[in-house]
Protein backbone atom coordinates (compact mmCIF):
# COMPACT_ATOMS: atom_id res chain seq x y z
CA UNK A 1 0.00 0.00 0.00
CA UNK A 2 1.29 3.11 -1.21
CA UNK A 3 1.45 5.82 1.93
CA UNK A 4 2.34 9.66 2.30
CA UNK A 5 4.03 11.57 4.81
CA UNK A 6 2.86 15.51 5.07
CA UNK A 7 4.79 18.68 6.66
CA UNK A 8 3.46 22.12 7.43
CA UNK A 9 4.25 22.85 3.98
CA UNK A 10 4.69 19.82 1.31
CA UNK A 11 2.83 16.26 0.53
CA UNK A 12 5.50 13.68 -0.39
CA UNK A 13 5.11 9.72 -1.14
CA UNK A 14 6.67 8.33 1.65
CA UNK A 15 9.52 6.69 0.50
CA UNK A 16 12.04 6.40 3.69
CA UNK A 17 9.68 4.56 6.51
CA UNK A 18 11.71 7.54 9.19
CA UNK A 19 10.35 10.20 7.01
CA UNK A 20 9.86 13.09 9.53
CA UNK A 21 5.87 14.09 9.34
CA UNK A 22 2.23 12.97 9.76
CA UNK A 23 2.07 9.48 7.71
CA UNK A 24 -0.83 9.10 5.49
CA UNK A 25 -2.89 6.39 3.88
CA UNK A 26 -3.83 6.86 0.22
CA UNK A 27 -7.81 6.87 1.63
CA UNK A 28 -6.99 10.36 4.19
CA UNK A 29 -5.16 11.89 1.17
CA UNK A 30 -8.42 11.90 -1.46
CA UNK A 31 -10.33 12.47 1.87
CA UNK A 32 -8.36 15.62 2.45
CA UNK A 33 -7.03 16.95 -0.57
CA UNK A 34 -8.85 15.56 -3.54
CA UNK A 35 -8.21 13.13 -6.37
CA UNK A 36 -6.23 15.64 -8.36
CA UNK A 37 -3.70 16.26 -5.42
CA UNK A 38 -3.10 12.73 -4.85
CA UNK A 39 -2.83 12.23 -8.75
CA UNK A 40 0.12 15.14 -8.61
CA UNK A 41 1.57 13.98 -5.48
CA UNK A 42 1.78 10.13 -7.08
CA UNK A 43 3.26 11.80 -10.08
CA UNK A 44 5.72 13.89 -9.04
CA UNK A 45 6.65 12.39 -5.87
CA UNK A 46 6.71 15.90 -3.52
CA UNK A 47 4.29 18.28 -3.86
CA UNK A 48 3.62 22.25 -1.68
CA UNK A 49 0.67 21.88 0.21
CA UNK A 50 0.46 25.52 1.41
CA UNK A 51 -1.97 27.89 -0.39
CA UNK A 52 -0.31 30.72 0.11
CA UNK A 53 3.41 32.45 2.23
CA UNK A 54 0.27 33.19 5.26
CA UNK A 55 -0.29 29.93 5.72
CA UNK A 56 -1.11 28.67 8.17
CA UNK A 57 0.23 31.07 10.15
CA UNK A 58 -2.87 33.03 9.09
CA UNK A 59 -5.56 30.80 9.93
CA UNK A 60 -4.36 29.90 13.44
CA UNK A 61 -4.05 33.36 14.38
CA UNK A 62 -6.93 34.78 13.26
CA UNK A 63 -8.95 31.56 14.87
CA UNK A 64 -7.21 32.55 18.17
CA UNK A 65 -7.90 35.90 18.09
CA UNK A 66 -11.77 35.63 16.52
CA UNK A 67 -11.89 33.28 20.40
CA UNK A 68 -10.89 35.66 22.32
CA UNK A 69 -7.46 33.19 23.67
CA UNK A 70 -4.32 34.46 24.19
CA UNK A 71 -1.51 32.27 22.39
CA UNK A 72 -0.43 31.23 26.03
CA UNK A 73 -4.25 30.12 26.59
CA UNK A 74 -4.04 27.94 23.69
CA UNK A 75 0.01 26.73 24.67
CA UNK A 76 -2.17 25.49 27.74
CA UNK A 77 -4.89 23.44 26.04
CA UNK A 78 -2.35 22.34 23.04
CA UNK A 79 -0.15 20.54 25.41
CA UNK A 80 3.14 23.12 24.11
CA UNK A 81 5.12 26.02 24.64
CA UNK A 82 3.68 29.68 24.41
CA UNK A 83 6.74 30.31 22.11
CA UNK A 84 5.70 27.60 20.08
CA UNK A 85 2.27 29.05 19.60
CA UNK A 86 3.93 32.10 18.63
CA UNK A 87 6.38 30.28 15.98
CA UNK A 88 3.59 28.65 14.65
CA UNK A 89 1.54 32.33 13.97
CA UNK A 90 4.63 33.59 12.60
CA UNK A 91 4.54 33.05 8.39
CA UNK A 92 8.86 32.51 8.52
CA UNK A 93 9.04 30.18 10.39
CA UNK A 94 8.35 25.93 9.78
CA UNK A 95 6.86 24.02 12.55
CA UNK A 96 6.60 20.37 13.49
CA UNK A 97 3.17 19.09 11.64
CA UNK A 98 2.45 17.55 15.08
CA UNK A 99 2.07 20.98 17.07
CA UNK A 100 0.18 22.69 14.41
CA UNK A 101 -2.14 19.70 14.64
CA UNK A 102 -2.20 20.20 18.06
CA UNK A 103 -3.25 23.80 17.34
CA UNK A 104 -5.83 23.11 14.79
CA UNK A 105 -7.85 20.61 17.07
CA UNK A 106 -7.96 23.04 20.31
CA UNK A 107 -9.37 25.78 17.69
CA UNK A 108 -12.01 23.64 16.35
CA UNK A 109 -10.23 23.72 12.76
CA UNK A 110 -9.87 20.95 10.30
CA UNK A 111 -6.20 20.21 10.79
CA UNK A 112 -6.40 17.65 7.70
CA UNK A 113 -6.25 20.46 5.53
CA UNK A 114 -4.46 23.23 7.36
CA UNK A 115 -1.84 25.12 5.28
CA UNK A 116 -4.18 23.68 2.18
CA UNK A 117 -6.97 25.81 2.96
CA UNK A 118 -7.50 29.22 4.38
CA UNK A 119 -9.87 28.84 6.99
CA UNK A 120 -9.23 24.81 7.50
CA UNK A 121 -13.04 24.61 7.70
CA UNK A 122 -13.72 26.80 10.80
CA UNK A 123 -16.73 27.93 12.12
CA UNK A 124 -16.81 31.47 11.99
CA UNK A 125 -20.20 32.37 13.81
CA UNK A 126 -19.30 29.47 16.76
CA UNK A 127 -16.04 31.00 17.56
CA UNK A 128 -18.19 34.47 17.88
CA UNK A 129 -20.50 32.93 19.74
CA UNK A 130 -17.93 31.64 22.18
CA UNK A 131 -15.92 34.50 22.62
CA UNK A 132 -18.96 36.47 23.14
CA UNK A 133 -19.75 33.71 25.92
CA UNK A 134 -16.45 34.13 27.11
CA UNK A 135 -16.96 38.02 27.75
CA UNK A 136 -19.67 37.06 29.68
CA UNK A 137 -19.58 33.37 31.49
CA UNK A 138 -17.95 31.18 29.95
CA UNK A 139 -13.99 30.75 31.58
CA UNK A 140 -10.78 30.45 29.31
CA UNK A 141 -10.59 26.91 29.92
CA UNK A 142 -14.37 26.11 28.79
CA UNK A 143 -13.74 28.35 26.00
CA UNK A 144 -10.65 26.09 24.60
CA UNK A 145 -12.86 22.53 25.83
CA UNK A 146 -15.49 23.47 23.75
CA UNK A 147 -14.20 24.88 20.87
CA UNK A 148 -11.89 21.51 20.99
CA UNK A 149 -15.14 19.29 21.46
CA UNK A 150 -16.51 20.63 18.11
CA UNK A 151 -13.44 19.42 16.64
CA UNK A 152 -14.26 15.96 18.45
CA UNK A 153 -17.92 16.43 17.14
CA UNK A 154 -17.22 16.77 13.56
CA UNK A 155 -14.08 14.61 13.47
CA UNK A 156 -16.47 11.46 15.10
CA UNK A 157 -18.83 11.98 12.56
CA UNK A 158 -16.66 12.07 9.33
CA UNK A 159 -14.99 9.17 10.54
CA UNK A 160 -18.29 7.03 10.84
CA UNK A 161 -19.32 8.27 7.50
CA UNK A 162 -15.83 7.24 6.03
CA UNK A 163 -16.13 4.00 7.62
CA UNK A 164 -19.26 3.53 5.46
CA UNK A 165 -22.03 3.87 8.31
CA UNK A 166 -24.74 5.95 7.75
CA UNK A 167 -26.54 8.15 10.81
CA UNK A 168 -29.58 6.26 12.10
CA UNK A 169 -32.70 6.49 10.85
CA UNK A 170 -34.68 7.73 13.66
CA UNK A 171 -32.81 11.29 13.72
CA UNK A 172 -34.04 11.58 9.76
CA UNK A 173 -37.77 11.85 12.03
CA UNK A 174 -36.77 14.93 14.41
CA UNK A 175 -38.32 17.92 12.93
CA UNK A 176 -37.10 21.50 15.40
CA UNK A 177 -40.62 22.56 16.82
CA UNK A 178 -40.99 26.35 17.80
CA UNK A 179 -43.96 25.62 20.23
CA UNK A 180 -42.39 26.71 23.35
CA UNK A 181 -45.70 27.32 25.37
CA UNK A 182 -48.31 30.18 25.04
CA UNK A 183 -50.77 31.80 27.54
CA UNK A 184 -52.65 28.97 28.02
CA UNK A 185 -50.61 26.17 27.42
CA UNK A 186 -47.26 26.37 29.84
CA UNK A 187 -44.17 25.57 28.15
CA UNK A 188 -43.09 22.56 30.75
CA UNK A 189 -46.62 20.61 28.96
CA UNK A 190 -45.01 21.15 25.63
CA UNK A 191 -41.71 19.60 27.26
CA UNK A 192 -43.86 16.22 28.34
CA UNK A 193 -45.25 16.51 24.98
CA UNK A 194 -42.08 16.28 22.89
CA UNK A 195 -40.91 13.63 25.46
CA UNK A 196 -43.71 11.25 24.90
CA UNK A 197 -43.24 11.74 21.11
CA UNK A 198 -39.49 11.13 21.55
CA UNK A 199 -39.78 7.58 22.96
CA UNK A 200 -42.62 6.90 20.37
CA UNK A 201 -39.37 7.90 17.85
CA UNK A 202 -36.78 5.78 19.34
CA UNK A 203 -39.17 2.91 19.90
CA UNK A 204 -38.79 2.91 23.45
CA UNK A 205 -41.40 1.81 26.17
CA UNK A 206 -43.60 4.47 27.93
CA UNK A 207 -42.79 3.77 31.11
CA UNK A 208 -39.61 2.03 31.90
CA UNK A 209 -36.55 3.44 32.83
CA UNK A 210 -33.52 3.85 30.48
CA UNK A 211 -31.17 2.44 31.81
CA UNK A 212 -27.93 3.97 29.77
CA UNK A 213 -28.70 7.29 28.34
CA UNK A 214 -24.70 7.70 27.17
CA UNK A 215 -26.03 3.88 25.32
CA UNK A 216 -29.21 5.19 23.61
CA UNK A 217 -27.25 8.03 22.33
CA UNK A 218 -24.29 6.28 20.43
CA UNK A 219 -26.97 3.43 19.52
CA UNK A 220 -28.55 6.43 17.27
CA UNK A 221 -25.29 7.97 16.64
CA UNK A 222 -25.22 10.91 18.49
CA UNK A 223 -21.59 12.46 19.69
CA UNK A 224 -21.37 12.79 23.44
CA UNK A 225 -18.24 14.76 24.38
CA UNK A 226 -17.15 14.49 28.05
CA UNK A 227 -14.95 16.82 29.37
CA UNK A 228 -13.77 19.29 31.91
CA UNK A 229 -15.95 22.92 31.82
CA UNK A 230 -16.03 25.32 34.49
CA UNK A 231 -17.87 23.99 37.66
CA UNK A 232 -21.35 25.70 37.27
CA UNK A 233 -21.36 24.69 33.23
CA UNK A 234 -23.79 21.34 33.33
CA UNK A 235 -23.46 20.72 29.16
CA UNK A 236 -23.52 22.24 25.96
CA UNK A 237 -25.23 21.32 22.73
CA UNK A 238 -22.85 22.68 19.30
CA UNK A 239 -23.94 22.46 16.08
CA UNK A 240 -20.84 22.54 13.70
CA UNK A 241 -20.44 21.24 10.16
CA UNK A 242 -24.19 20.64 9.56
CA UNK A 243 -24.24 17.95 12.55
CA UNK A 244 -25.04 18.28 16.35
CA UNK A 245 -23.29 16.91 19.64
CA UNK A 246 -23.56 17.11 23.35
CA UNK A 247 -20.94 17.88 25.64
CA UNK A 248 -20.78 17.21 29.00
CA UNK A 249 -19.00 18.36 31.75
CA UNK A 250 -17.37 15.68 34.07
CA UNK A 251 -16.57 18.38 36.79
CA UNK A 252 -19.07 19.40 39.28
CA UNK A 253 -22.46 17.93 40.14
CA UNK A 254 -21.95 15.72 36.89
CA UNK A 255 -19.75 13.59 38.90
CA UNK A 256 -23.08 12.00 40.32
CA UNK A 257 -24.30 9.75 36.75
CA UNK A 258 -28.01 10.76 37.87
CA UNK A 259 -27.52 14.20 37.65
CA UNK A 260 -25.28 13.75 34.60
CA UNK A 261 -28.49 11.83 32.55
CA UNK A 262 -30.28 15.02 33.51
CA UNK A 263 -27.87 16.92 31.68
CA UNK A 264 -27.61 14.81 28.69
CA UNK A 265 -31.50 14.52 28.42
CA UNK A 266 -31.75 18.31 28.72
CA UNK A 267 -29.41 18.75 25.94
CA UNK A 268 -31.52 16.11 23.59
CA UNK A 269 -33.84 18.44 24.24
CA UNK A 270 -32.29 21.11 22.50
CA UNK A 271 -30.72 18.79 19.87
CA UNK A 272 -33.59 17.00 18.64
CA UNK A 273 -36.07 19.64 19.19
CA UNK A 274 -34.77 23.80 18.94
CA UNK A 275 -34.23 25.15 15.46
CA UNK A 276 -30.80 26.01 14.31
CA UNK A 277 -31.45 29.94 14.73
CA UNK A 278 -32.99 28.86 18.62
CA UNK A 279 -29.25 26.59 18.74
CA UNK A 280 -26.76 29.49 17.49
CA UNK A 281 -24.48 26.96 17.05
CA UNK A 282 -23.78 26.27 20.96
CA UNK A 283 -26.41 26.70 23.90
CA UNK A 284 -24.34 26.48 26.99
CA UNK A 285 -26.49 25.57 30.06
CA UNK A 286 -25.31 25.62 33.52
CA UNK A 287 -26.30 23.66 36.54
CA UNK A 288 -28.75 26.36 37.88
CA UNK A 289 -30.52 26.46 35.33
CA UNK A 290 -31.03 22.64 35.00
CA UNK A 291 -32.26 22.27 38.53
CA UNK A 292 -34.97 25.00 37.97
CA UNK A 293 -38.83 23.66 38.09
CA UNK A 294 -39.93 23.48 34.62
CA UNK A 295 -43.38 25.53 35.64
CA UNK A 296 -41.70 28.47 37.21
CA UNK A 297 -39.00 28.78 34.57
CA UNK A 298 -39.51 32.33 33.19
CA UNK A 299 -36.87 31.34 30.44
CA UNK A 300 -39.38 29.20 27.97
CA UNK A 301 -36.82 27.68 25.97
CA UNK A 302 -35.02 25.90 29.00
CA UNK A 303 -38.49 25.78 31.01
CA UNK A 304 -39.57 23.38 27.99
CA UNK A 305 -36.04 21.72 27.89
CA UNK A 306 -36.09 21.12 31.33
CA UNK A 307 -39.70 19.01 31.77
CA UNK A 308 -38.47 16.98 28.46
CA UNK A 309 -35.57 16.00 30.26
CA UNK A 310 -37.20 14.62 33.39
CA UNK A 311 -40.51 13.15 31.74
CA UNK A 312 -37.64 11.36 28.94
CA UNK A 313 -36.22 9.88 31.89
CA UNK A 314 -39.41 9.15 34.12
CA UNK A 315 -42.37 9.40 32.18
CA UNK A 316 -44.25 11.19 34.52
CA UNK A 317 -47.96 8.57 34.25
CA UNK A 318 -45.67 5.68 35.42
CA UNK A 319 -43.79 7.77 37.86
CA UNK A 320 -47.28 8.39 39.73
CA UNK A 321 -48.26 5.20 39.58
CA UNK A 322 -45.27 4.35 41.40
CA UNK A 323 -45.10 6.90 44.38
CA UNK A 324 -48.50 6.18 44.98
CA UNK A 325 -48.02 2.22 45.24
CA UNK A 326 -44.94 2.86 47.90
CA UNK A 327 -45.75 2.79 51.44
CA UNK A 328 -44.62 6.15 52.33
CA UNK A 329 -43.41 9.13 50.99
CA UNK A 330 -39.69 8.28 52.00
CA UNK A 331 -39.83 4.75 50.33
CA UNK A 332 -41.58 5.98 47.40
CA UNK A 333 -39.48 8.88 46.35
CA UNK A 334 -36.44 6.33 46.70
CA UNK A 335 -37.93 4.08 44.70
CA UNK A 336 -38.31 6.84 42.26
CA UNK A 337 -34.67 7.89 42.38
CA UNK A 338 -33.21 3.91 41.99
CA UNK A 339 -35.93 2.93 39.48
CA UNK A 340 -35.40 5.85 36.71
CA UNK A 341 -32.30 7.04 37.66
CA UNK A 342 -32.71 10.11 39.29
CA UNK A 343 -31.58 12.79 41.51
CA UNK A 344 -33.09 13.61 44.81
CA UNK A 345 -34.07 17.01 44.42
CA UNK A 346 -34.67 16.25 40.24
CA UNK A 347 -36.97 13.19 41.56
CA UNK A 348 -39.05 15.28 44.55
CA UNK A 349 -39.93 17.97 42.10
CA UNK A 350 -41.18 15.63 39.58
CA UNK A 351 -43.40 13.66 41.90
CA UNK A 352 -45.21 16.84 43.31
CA UNK A 353 -45.37 18.06 39.35
CA UNK A 354 -46.82 14.17 38.49
CA UNK A 355 -49.41 13.54 41.51
CA UNK A 356 -50.33 17.49 42.79
CA UNK A 357 -48.97 16.77 46.03
CA UNK A 358 -46.87 18.36 48.33
CA UNK A 359 -43.34 16.27 49.20
CA UNK A 360 -42.38 16.66 52.31
CA UNK A 361 -39.48 14.06 52.83
CA UNK A 362 -36.19 15.31 54.13
CA UNK A 363 -33.35 15.00 51.87
CA UNK A 364 -32.34 11.38 51.31
CA UNK A 365 -29.41 10.68 49.12
CA UNK A 366 -29.23 6.79 47.69
CA UNK A 367 -26.13 6.86 46.04
CA UNK A 368 -26.31 5.94 42.33
CA UNK A 369 -26.05 1.66 42.25
CA UNK A 370 -22.05 0.04 40.84
CA UNK A 371 -25.14 -1.01 37.70
CA UNK A 372 -26.07 2.82 36.76
CA UNK A 373 -22.04 4.00 36.94
CA UNK A 374 -21.17 1.18 35.19
CA UNK A 375 -23.57 1.78 32.26
CA UNK A 376 -22.81 5.47 31.69
CA UNK A 377 -19.69 5.38 32.21
CA UNK A 378 -17.76 2.17 30.78
CA UNK A 379 -15.76 3.10 27.51
CA UNK A 380 -14.80 5.95 29.80
CA UNK A 381 -13.50 5.11 33.14
CA UNK A 382 -12.12 1.81 31.77
CA UNK A 383 -10.32 3.33 28.71
CA UNK A 384 -7.24 1.65 28.24
CA UNK A 385 -5.06 4.38 28.42
CA UNK A 386 -4.85 7.49 30.84
CA UNK A 387 -3.31 9.17 27.77
CA UNK A 388 -6.31 9.57 25.89
CA UNK A 389 -8.71 13.04 26.87
CA UNK A 390 -11.71 11.84 28.12
CA UNK A 391 -13.48 13.72 25.30
CA UNK A 392 -12.02 11.19 23.04
CA UNK A 393 -13.15 7.87 24.45
CA UNK A 394 -15.92 6.04 24.05
CA UNK A 395 -17.53 6.14 20.92
CA UNK A 396 -15.04 8.90 18.90
CA UNK A 397 -11.96 6.14 19.89
CA UNK A 398 -14.41 3.19 18.46
CA UNK A 399 -14.69 5.02 15.32
CA UNK A 400 -10.65 5.70 15.46
CA UNK A 401 -10.33 2.21 15.37
CA UNK A 402 -12.60 0.80 12.98
CA UNK A 403 -11.25 3.86 10.65
CA UNK A 404 -8.07 2.08 11.34
CA UNK A 405 -8.73 -1.69 10.85
CA UNK A 406 -10.56 -0.67 7.71
CA UNK A 407 -7.39 0.92 6.34
CA UNK A 408 -8.67 4.22 6.18
CA UNK A 409 -6.73 6.09 8.04
CA UNK A 410 -2.71 5.46 8.82
CA UNK A 411 -1.56 4.07 12.27
CA UNK A 412 -0.01 7.53 13.17
CA UNK A 413 -3.13 9.19 12.37
CA UNK A 414 -5.42 6.78 14.88
CA UNK A 415 -2.36 7.21 17.46
CA UNK A 416 -3.28 11.26 16.93
CA UNK A 417 -6.36 11.22 17.20
CA UNK A 418 -5.88 9.05 20.20
CA UNK A 419 -2.98 10.96 21.56
CA UNK A 420 -0.52 8.24 22.13
CA UNK A 421 1.95 7.16 20.20
CA UNK A 422 2.10 4.38 17.43
CA UNK A 423 4.27 1.58 19.85
CA UNK A 424 1.37 2.08 22.74
CA UNK A 425 -1.79 2.20 20.16
CA UNK A 426 -0.11 -1.38 19.06
CA UNK A 427 0.07 -2.19 22.87
CA UNK A 428 -3.79 -0.78 23.76
CA UNK A 429 -5.32 -2.06 20.11
CA UNK A 430 -6.75 -5.31 21.99
CA UNK A 431 -7.68 -4.02 24.52
CA UNK A 432 -9.51 -0.87 22.04
CA UNK A 433 -11.52 -3.79 19.96
CA UNK A 434 -12.18 -5.77 22.97
CA UNK A 435 -14.11 -2.53 24.47
CA UNK A 436 -15.80 -2.00 21.50
CA UNK A 437 -18.38 -4.97 20.16
CA UNK A 438 -18.95 -3.09 17.25
CA UNK A 439 -15.65 -3.23 16.08
CA UNK A 440 -14.99 -6.79 16.83
CA UNK A 441 -17.85 -7.54 14.54
CA UNK A 442 -16.58 -6.07 11.26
Amino acid sequence: MTMFVRSQDNLAVRSNPKANGHVLTEFEVRSAFGDEVLARVLDEGVIPLASSLCEPSETLRRTRESLGLTAKDVAKRAKLREQEVKDAEDRSRVNPIQNLERLAIVLGLDERILSYSAGANGNDQLAGRLKALREGTLSVNSVSALSEASWVIRTQYRLMKECGRSKSEALRKFAPSDNYGSPGYPAYKQGYYLANETRKILDLSPDEPITSLRDLCEAIDIAVVQTELSPKIAGATIAVAGERGIVLNINGPNANVWVRRATLAHELAHLFWDSEERLEHITVDDYKSLNSQPARNSDRVEARANAFAIALLAPPVATARRFEAAASPEEGLSDIMSHFGLSFSAARHHISNCTGKVINVGHIDPLPSDEWTARENSTVDFFPDHRTPFSRRGKFAENVVAALDAEIISEDSAARYLNIDIDSLADRLPSLRGLFPSVRAQ
